[in-house]
C-alpha cells in the first residue's frame, strides 16, 4: 500500500485507497483524525457517501470527555486549526478556499461555526466537516434601524441535543442603542423577539451574549451583566472588586451554570486571573478558580489585554500577540499552557483571536 503521514493519509495513492472493501473503510475513517476526513471525500464516492452519514460520524468521534477541544485560529490567509492534546497544527484548505474571503467565525458549538461578513444579514451555520451549512434569515427590519458592522452586536449560539436544535441569540440596534433581543431557532429557521423593551436601558454596546438553558445574558463594556426575563433586562450584580486596576471579564457556560472569568491587573505586569460561577437559586457568584502565579505571567503583556474562551470543560487565555496559550480544565482542575502561533490577525482592521472549538457531533444542516 502507498505510504502515509501521521495521520495515515499523507502521500495516499487514490486507487489503491479506492479498491479498498467497502465493510474495512468504517473502521478506517473511525480511527483517523476528523481533519483527514476533510482529504478523504475525494478518494472514492463510497467514502464521500459514509462521511455524510450522521450516525456513523456520531459514533465515530470522540465524547467530549475525550480530550481537549481544539483551538481553531484565523490567521491572515487560512483558517488553521491546532489539536491541544498533541500540538499539531493543520490549514483547513478547503475550508479556507470558501469562507476565508471576508467570513470571520463568530461563535461555535458542537463541531458548528457561525460565519458572518461585516454586512449583518450575512450569517451562515456552517459544519465543515460534513460541508452543510444553514444560511441564517436577515434580521427583521426597524423603521429607523441603523446599518451597523457586525461586530457592534456580537453573537452567540447553543447546540441542542434533544431534540437536535441550534439557536443563535441577534442583537438589534436603532438610533445607535440596543432595542430587540432575538433567538434564532434552526427547526423553525426563523428569528423570534425575546425581548423589545431594552432602549430604557440605554445600551449603545454590548460585550458579548450568552445562552444559558432558556436564559439570555447580555454583558456591557462598563461591565454590567444583565439576563434577559420575560421581555425585561434585570441586571445581576457582578462580584464585588474591592482593588483599583484594569479589568477584563468574560461569562461563558459550564453544564448549564452561568461562568465568569475575571482577570484584574493591579500592581503586578500580569493579571490575577479568577474563575467564577453563579449560583441562580441564592443569586450569589463562588470563586472556584484563581490562575497559579506561575501560569499568569504566561499573559505578562502591559500593552495588550487577554482574551478568553471555553468550550466543553477547557477555558483558554492568552494575549494577542502571544505564542503562549495557557488553559484550564474545570473538571481536573489541571492547568496547561501551549506554545502556537501567534494568536492574533485582523478582520476588516479589527483584531481578533482564536477560539476554542470541541468537535463532540456532527450535525446535518440542510434547507429548511
Amino acid at each position: 500500500m502507498a505510504a502515509t503521514g501521521e495521520d495515515g493519509t499523507g502521500a495516499m495513492d487514490s486507487e489503491v485507497w479506492e479498491r479498498l472493501p467497502d465493510e474495512i473503510v468504517p473502521q478506517i475513517l473511525s480511527c483517523l483524525p476528523w481533519w483527514s476526513n476533510l482529504r478523504l471525500r475525494r478518494v472514492s464516492r463510497a467514502w464521500k457517501t459514509l462521511l455524510s452519514d450522521p450516525k456513523f460520524l456520531t459514533h465515530s468521534t470522540p465524547s467530549p470527555a475525550a480530550g481537549a477541544p481544539y483551538c481553531i485560529l484565523r490567521n491572515s490567509a487560512p483558517f488553521t486549526i491546532g489539536d491541544l492534546n498533541t500540538g499539531r497544527w493543520n490549514e483547513l484548505k478547503d475550508f479556507s478556499s470558501t469562507w476565508g474571503n471576508g467570513f470571520r467565525i463568530s461563535a461555535t458549538s458542537s463541531g458548528i461555526f457561525l460565519m458572518h461578513k461585516r454586512d449583518p444579514n450575512v450569517n451562515f451555520l456552517v459544519n465543515p466537516l460534513n460541508r452543510t451549512q444553514r444560511m441564517l434569515p436577515p434580521l427583521p427590519k426597524l423603521e429607523d434601524q441603523l446599518v451597523v458592522a457586525a461586530w457592534h452586536y456580537p453573537m452567540t449560539m447553543k447546540v441542542e441535543e434533544n431534540p437536535v436544535n441550534v439557536k443563535v441569540v441577534g442583537l438589534q440596534f436603532s438610533d445607535g442603542k440596543l432595542t430587540r433581543v432575538y433567538v434564532y431557532d434552526l427547526l423553525r429557521h426563523s428569528w423570534d423577539v425575546v425581548s423589545d423593551n431594552v432602549t430604557g436601558k440605554n445600551f449603545r454596546a454590548v460585550q458579548s451574549s450568552l445562552i444559558v438553558g432558556d436564559d439570555i445574558f447580555l454583558l456591557t463594556p462598563s461591565d454590567q451583566l444583565f439576563r434577559v426575563y420575560r421581555r425585561q433586562l434585570v441586571e445581576i450584580p457582578l462580584p464585588d472588586c474591592s482593588h483599583e486596576g484594569l479589568v477584563i471579564k468574560h461569562i461563558f457556560q459550564h453544564k448549564g451554570s452561568l461562568m465568569l472569568a475575571n482577570g484584574l491587573w493591579v500592581s503586578k505586569p500580569h493579571p490575577q486571573v479568577e474563575l467564577w460561577r453563579f449560583d441562580g437559586t441564592h443569586g450569589s457568584w463562588q470563586k472556584i478558580r484563581e490562575m497559579p502565579e506561575r501560569y499568569a505571567v504566561e499573559l505578562e503583556n502591559s500593552k495588550d489585554l487577554f482574551k478568553v474562551d471555553a468550550e466543553g470543560d477547557v477555558v483558554g487565555f492568552g494575549c494577542f500577540h502571544s505564542k503562549v496559550l495557557v488553559l484550564h480544565n474545570l473538571v481536573t482542575s489541571e492547568w496547561w499552557t501551549m506554545d502556537q502561533q501567534d494568536l492574533a490577525c485582523n478582520f476588516a482592521g479589527v483584531q481578533i483571536m482564536q477560539t476554542l472549538w470541541q468537535q463532540t457531533k456532527q450535525f446535518i444542516l440542510g434547507t429548511p
